[in-house]
């Protein structure tokens, strides 16, 4: 299992849940590293959320006011 990537795209959030649920689907692939496996899909979920709301809140900001200005997250 590749290391989380600081700073990772959406497409290779993406790519990489793609590669855990390939993972988890292997019967050889024991419990323990199934449940930590699972942790990593869920990190990576809640990244590609959280870039998904920003982008969006910043083309509803974009759309609201004609100007684009950087946002940042409040959201935990």
């Amino acid at each position: 299992m590749a290391a989380k990537d600081k700073g990772a795209t959406i497409e290779e959030n993406l790519a990489e849940l793609d590669n855990i649920a390939a993972q988890m689907s292997d019967p050889k692939v024991s419990l323990e590293d199934s449940f930590r496996l699972y942790e990593e899909g869920i990190k990576r979920i809640k990244e590609c959320n959280d870039a998904i709301t920003s982008v969006k809140q910043r083309v509803e900001k974009l759309e609201k006011d004609g100007t684009v200005t950087d946002f940042e997250s409040t959201e935990s």
